[in-house]
């Protein structure tokens, strides 16, 4: 079943890096999942790693110190055990390169409320991480909280997503999900949507999650609604607000990519909710 067993935390000195972390912790002790939280700093020389230190707020010095700190501190709050590191250099490469050498299979990034376009068109952190990176991402918009009571899977259309959609499905379900509307083109013709939103195969992903885990709890309601090009959460095709977006990530080209980063940073600014991009092309081989 979908689940993520280490997850990386991109803190900095705002208040937005930390929510992401309290959320992360929340999602941690949900799934028993590893969390690592890391701040990049400019200006230093050499990496600190605190990794297995018992009181790691005796030995931390440098400038990455306040905020490290101020990680631990949250974390213990919360009576949960952190990973924590400091690296120098390009945030975003150094959050890359640190999942990479955890083998993190979550990135979680906090996101303010004042999401700069020019920054996302320059190549700034979260959107050069949208689009290179090779794990799963959750962004969490400041001021928004991470449930799973009715997730919005935002689909390409593309043959992949079929195999997407079984593995978001198994997500919610293991995170305690209610349910799910799963939105496609309103260009795609109907045997392509079939295929897509395969009934079958929804069924009998949700047998199989029943046989094997035994507190998992029942989807209510799974439902397929179409898209015009430019979707708002006000649009009357989405019956409900979503707790969470998750959005298919495309293979393809470095110009697919930069416009798929754009889709989803209008998504995150748009959003109500937290926001996670998803490699489709992760599953693609995913028997439905």
């Amino acid at each position: 079943m979908k689940r993520f067993n280490y997850i990386l935390v991109g803190v900095d000195a705002s208040d937005s890096g930390f929510h992401a972390l309290d959320q992360a912790i929340h999602l941690a002790r949900w799934s028993k999942s590893q969390v690592t939280g890391l701040a990049v700093v400019p200006f230093y020389e050499g990496d600190l790693s605190l990794v297995g230190v018992k009181n790691p707020k005796t030995i931390i010095d440098g400038p990455g110190q306040d905020i490290l700190i101020r990680a631990i501190d949250l974390a213990d709050s919360h009576h949960f055990h952190i990973q924590i590191a400091c690296e120098s250099g390009d945030p975003a490469d150094k959050i890359l390169s640190h999942a990479q050498s955890i083998q993190a299979d979550l990135i979680v990034i906090g996101a303010g409320r004042i999401w700069s376009r020019l920054a996302a068109i320059m190549g700034g952190t979260l959107g050069r991480i949208i689009r290179q990176c090779r794990q799963d991402v959750l962004i969490i918009p400041e001021g928004t909280a991470l449930a799973w009571d009715h997730v919005l899977v935002i689909l390409s259309g593309q043959e992949q997503n079929t195999g997407m959609l079984v593995q978001s499905l198994e997500l919610l379900t293991y995170c305690g999900g209610k349910s799910m509307t799963v939105s496609i083109p309103d260009r795609l013709p109907e045997s392509q949507a079939n295929q897509i939103y395969n009934e079958k195969a929804i069924q009998d992903c949700l047998d199989r999650i029943r046989e094997s885990h035994i507190h998992a709890v029942g989807i209510q309601d799974c439902r397929l609604v179409r898209r015009p090009h430019d979707l708002d959460f006000s649009t009357p095709s989405i019956p409900e607000q979503p707790s969470l977006v998750i959005l298919s990530r495309p293979a393809g080209n470095r110009f697919n990519q930069f416009r798929y980063s754009m889709t989803a940073e209008k998504w995150i600014r748009l959003s109500p909710c937290p926001v996670m991009p998803i490699h489709s092309c992760l599953y693609e081989t995913c028997s439905p």
